[in-house]
């Protein structure tokens, strides 16, 4: 009989088959947005809204779920809570497709013969028609069950007999509630495109593509047309968002806009995100730091270089175009003492600057250091270590005015990167990334072959759930401790079931050539056959 890990393994591999293809909806005729998959907690699917099924038995239990779900509905704005009744006919389907699945798993290695043939091919035949049976029996309760948003009940129509449609027809209704920004920014990608490469060619702001009216970028000044900063709604968003990062010292960049607008109140494709910044650099608003070089101009072979490249988009930085006042001087000295632990000693701009470049320069090596190892080791947390090192760049090379302004809006990532390599350094070792390395190769090597056992235990699963969770963190060297424990488990039962088949294996030579001897004709064999 199934535990009720392995009943909850089976409904997720049929419910998320309802999801293939993924549920989308058309917003404005512009954007297809998609519908992600969480079941009892477990992310199936991503997307751009989540819908969250749960499970409980057809009872008081499921009354009490979707009580619970419609006050959680509350909470959680910008998702749907989808409850979902099991009967009784779907948890004999499951425990019977379970037995099917396993007396295949373990018959189908020693079928020889040909009745074992037949019978095995007999389980398999089962197992479809159980699987077809509990396909049909969780669509159904997928259709009778219900759905709740910000706590209004979106439940189903049970006669539609369709999962993926069903939930199409929800995205319809909800989304213009969700994305209520989505209008600001609502352009084909095709269009924005062509928008962002005339921007970074054209010479003046004349005749520019229709995207630029639709989406309300322009105006006239005194007979010129210009970037209508003032009166945008999706610029201001843009450059404010700039701003807050600058002002944290975590300096925003093409990765972080484009996760921050593609999500809710807003949706935005990144090709009309790309618009919004070049048409901010054209406008002398911001700059872009890219490969190490400040830019504030989008027609520059550097600017295209990174404004018309989704990757280079994503790791370019971007920054308010500032001046240099005392203001800015002040600045620079206070996010010098928390960064490096010590005040500058004059407020002038070469001294400031030249302070700056002095005390990065002297930890820029044991950043690289740290990055290079864990690049070699494939290991996770090289984006802040990058990030550092290429803010680092960009101030040891610009002017004295742009490292100020540079290091003020990103110290803070300057001060993680230099913080995270010391930690590296301290609490990983060569010996600590040896023992990462061997559980790694755990992971690869020993645990699909317990995967497969059929008998094998929840601890010993779970403990290869942990490891890789553990090895794919960005912290994954303040674990240590747990991912040698959690390695040495699977390594204790995979030794464990080597040494019983390796056992049995010789028993097996064994009792075979004792029982060669024990034939009359045996004595009388050539010692050469």
């Amino acid at each position: 009989s199934p535990k009720p890990s392995d009943s909850k393994r089976l409904h997720r591999e049929i419910l998320s088959g309802f999801w293939k293809p993924q549920p989308t909806y058309l917003l404005d005729g512009v954007k297809s947005f998609r519908a992600g998959l969480s079941i009892d907690g477990h992310e199936e699917e991503k997307g751009d809204l989540m819908v969250h099924m749960l499970l409980a038995d057809e009872s008081q239990d499921f009354e009490d779920l979707k009580q619970e779900l419609r006050s959680r509905s509350q909470l959680e704005t910008d998702a749907i809570f989808w409850a979902v009744p099991l009967s009784d006919a779907i948890d004999r389907d499951t425990v019977e497709l379970f037995r099917s699945r396993e007396m295949e798993a373990r018959k189908s290695r020693d079928a020889r013969t040909s009745d074992q043939a037949r019978l095995l091919s007999e389980e398999k035949n089962r197992a479809r028609r159980h699987q077809a049976e509990l396909q049909r029996l969780l669509r159904t309760a997928c259709l009778n069950g219900a759905a709740y948003f910000r706590g209004n009940d979106r439940s189903p129509n049970a006669n539609s007999g369709d999962v993926a449609k069903a939930t199409a027809t929800i995205l319809n209704q909800i989304l213009p509630d969700v994305f209520t920004r989505f209008s600001d920014g609502a352009a084909k990608p095709a269009d924005a495109k062509r928008g962002l490469d005339s921007l970074m060619t054209a010479a003046d702001l004349q005749g520019l593509p229709s995207v630029f009216p639709a989406l309300n970028l322009l105006r006239d000044e005194g007979g010129k047309t210009v970037i209508d900063v003032e009166n945008s709604a999706a610029l201001n968003d843009v450059l404010a968002e700039i701003e807050e990062g600058a002002n944290l010292g975590r300096k925003a960049t093409g990765k972080s806009l484009t996760e921050h607008f593609a999500s809710a109140p807003f949706g935005w494709d990144m090709e009309v995100l790309r618009l919004f910044v070049a048409s901010l650099m054209r406008a002398g608003k911001i700059q872009m730091t890219h490969k190490g070089e400040a830019i504030d101009d989008p027609k520059s072979v550097s600017g295209k270089d990174g404004l018309g490249n989704n990757n280079h988009f994503k790791a370019a930085s971007f920054q308010p175009k500032k001046g240099i006042d005392f203001e800015e001087l002040v600045k620079a000295n206070q996010h010098y003492k928390a960064t490096f632990g010590s005040e500058i000693k004059e407020l002038s701009e070469s001294a400031v600057s030249s302070a700056i470049r002095t005390a990065i320069d002297r930890r820029r090596d044991a950043v690289e250091l740290q990055r290079n190892r864990l690049a070699a080791s494939r290991l996770p947390g090289l984006e802040v270590l990058e990030d550092a090192l290429a803010e680092a760049k960009a101030i040891i090379r610009g002017t004295e005015g742009d490292a100020i302004v540079t290091f003020n809006s990103a110290h803070e990532r300057l001060k993680d990167g230099i913080k995270r390599a010391a930690e590296l350094e301290q609490h990983f070792g060569d010996e600590a990334m040896a023992s990462v390395e061997r559980s790694r190769r755990v992971l690869v090597t020993q645990w699909p072959v317990l995967d497969r056992e059929v008998d094998l235990g929840a601890e010993v699963r779970d403990a290869a759930e942990q490891l890789r969770d553990y090895l794919n963190q960005e912290l994954f060297f303040q674990r240590l401790n747990d991912i040698e424990m959690a390695s040495k488990l699977i390594e204790d039962e995979h030794d464990r079931r080597f040494s019983d088949a390796l056992h049995a294996k010789v028993q097996a030579y064994a009792d075979a050539l004792t029982q060669l001897t024990t034939i009359a004709e045996w004595p009388a064999l050539d010692g050469n056959v």
